[in-house]
């Protein structure tokens, strides 16, 4: 395994109902390893890590300036059941480049790859931070389909992220991009820049209009 420190993320535990409860409120099943929280408009209010250990209980990890907002969003739908989310100070997170998967574990993990390495990682895997890549945009406009589930049923923004999926598209996208293949405001834009050895250049993320 090669691990990097996610220093930056949280864990939170869900507790009681809470397959059922990220099957309601979140985008994707809670058996997959990623999902989302979105507004009624489709918007990314927090995207996370998704941990299922039982129909009781799982864990969702996500950055820490989100831990407040997604508590904020999800509160008045706690209230409407036994469902509680609570901080996990204890565990930790770690992405595993060797497996490509976020794992969790108590303590701190032990530093296996440079800051640089996990960036060009991230960036040549299309991996967004949110925060740093992306925050409140369209669901669909920064991931494709592997924070949704089109067959579980209702969760709270499924009308518009079925809308964009089945008859429209976003009207822009986060793509990965050389700086050669960039205009001005698209290079001044770029996020997690990058230098790529096999490109001979600079990486990272922009948003590009549904046209292109």
């Amino acid at each position: 395994m090669r691990l990097y420190p996610l220093e930056n993320r949280r864990v939170l535990r869900v507790k009681n109902q809470a397959a059922g409860f990220l099957r309601a409120y979140a985008t994707n099943t809670p058996d997959r390893p990623r999902t989302a929280f979105v507004d009624l408009q489709g918007k990314i209010v927090a995207v996370a890590d998704q941990f299922l250990l039982s129909e009781d209980e799982a864990r969702i990890a996500l950055e820490a300036q989100f831990v407040e907002r997604i508590l904020a969003h999800l509160d008045k739908y706690l209230k409407l059941g036994d469902t509680v989310i609570e901080a996990d100070e204890g565990m930790s997170a770690a992405f595993d480049l060797d497996e490509g998967s976020v794992l969790l574990g108590p303590g701190k993990f032990a530093t296996d790859v440079s800051d640089g390495e996990y960036l060009l990682y991230r960036v040549k895997n299309h991996l967004p931070l949110q925060g740093v890549d992306f925050d409140r945009e369209l669901l669909l406009g920064v991931f494709d389909e592997e924070l949704v589930s089109y067959t579980k049923g209702c969760y709270l923004g499924q009308e518009i992220i079925a809308r964009v999926h089945y008859r429209s598209r976003p009207p822009r996208k986060l793509v990965v991009r050389r700086e050669s293949e960039c205009g001005a405001r698209e290079r001044a834009a770029m996020s997690s820049r990058v230098f790529d050895p096999g490109a001979g250049e600079h990486v990272g993320f922009v948003f590009v209009t549904d046209s292109v």
